[in-house]
C-alpha cells in the first residue's frame, strides 16, 4: 500500500489492514477507497457550503512573517 500512496503523491500516511493481507487484495481495496474520496471543492458543491482556500490563507500568513 505504501508504493501505491507514494505514487499518488501522498507523503505521510498510516495504514492498518484488517482481514486478508494478500498484497493484491490490499491494493484493490485501497484503490476502491481512494476512488470514493472527494475533494474539498466537491464536498462544498454537494453540501452547498462555501470553503476557504487554506493554501491562500497560509501563503498570506507566511508572507507576514
Amino acid at each position: 500500500m505504501y508504493g501505491l500512496l507514494t505514487s499518488m503523491g501522498v507523503q505521510d500516511a498510516i495504514c492498518k489492514v484488517y482481514g486478508n493481507t494478500n498484497p493484491f487484495s490490499v491494493t484493490q481495496a485501497a484503490m476502491k477507497a481512494l476512488s470514493h474520496c472527494t475533494s474539498l471543492e466537491e464536498n462544498a458543491m454537494i453540501t452547498g457550503r462555501r470553503y476557504f482556500d487554506l493554501d491562500l490563507i497560509y501563503k498570506r500568513y507566511k508572507g507576514m512573517n
